[in-house]
């Protein structure tokens, strides 16, 4: 009697084995399809760093693994990740937006709106599509490409992102000063025709005193 218990379960547990070794085998990763939505940067170069997610269980995988370097490609970000069974794994990549520019020692760093620092460009390459960040008491500590730009005073200045992203940091902006000393934090907003708007204490409820100053 005892035997044929343990038969039993040595066949079940060889059948459960076996079932997911086969399982592990039929879904398991053997294409990644990359769409890239830019015209720049190198889509194989993206397309090898995907493809280390061969072989892997696309039943067991966590999409939110499914990254790229940021060191390595900066100015890209994986925007979907998408299982498609029973092999395939889809991911979309689009490049990231620069919208502000900020001088540094050796030059002028691209920022994406979040702070994300993506390249690094020249004075030359600053349009009606970047606004320049001009800091004032404010020193930047980090602005390592893959990595959010760091500053002396990151509560100031990533609140000024977001009162310029709340206005849709339109290309009547031309640049931003953002002033911080013991008794003020003010941005300034400098349009191309001329209109400067100050926004004094901006630290205090930001973005409610720009979307306010816009709408005059």
């Amino acid at each position: 009697m005892k035997k044929g218990r343990l038969y039993t379960i040595l066949i079940a547990t060889a059948f459960f084995i076996a079932t997911v070794l086969s399982a592990f085998v039929l879904f398991s990763v053997n294409s990644v399809d990359v769409t890239f939505y830019s015209n720049r940067g190198n889509v194989e170069d993206i397309t090898q760093e995907l493809s280390r997610f061969k072989g892997k269980s696309l039943l067991f995988l966590d999409l939110d693994d499914v990254t790229i370097s940021n060191e390595q490609f900066p100015d890209f970000y994986i925007s979907k990740v998408e299982k498609s069974y029973p092999n395939v794994l889809k991911v979309e990549v689009k490049e990231r937006r620069g919208v502000f520019a900020i001088r540094i020692l050796d030059g002028v760093v691209l920022i994406d709106e979040d702070g994300m620092c993506i390249r690094n460009i020249s004075e030359e390459q600053i349009d009606r599509e970047v606004v320049t960040i001009n800091l004032d008491g404010i020193d930047v500590v980090k602005s390592q490409l893959g990595y959010k730009l760091e500053t002396s005073d990151d509560q100031f200045v990533y609140a000024v992102f977001d009162m310029a992203k709340e206005i849709n940091l339109t290309d009547c902006i031309q640049s931003i000063s953002v002033v911080s000393a013991t008794l003020k934090k003010d941005a300034i907003f400098n349009t191309y025709s001329g209109v400067s708007i100050e926004v004094v204490n901006a630290i205090d409820d930001g973005i409610a005193k720009i979307v306010e100053a816009y709408n005059v």
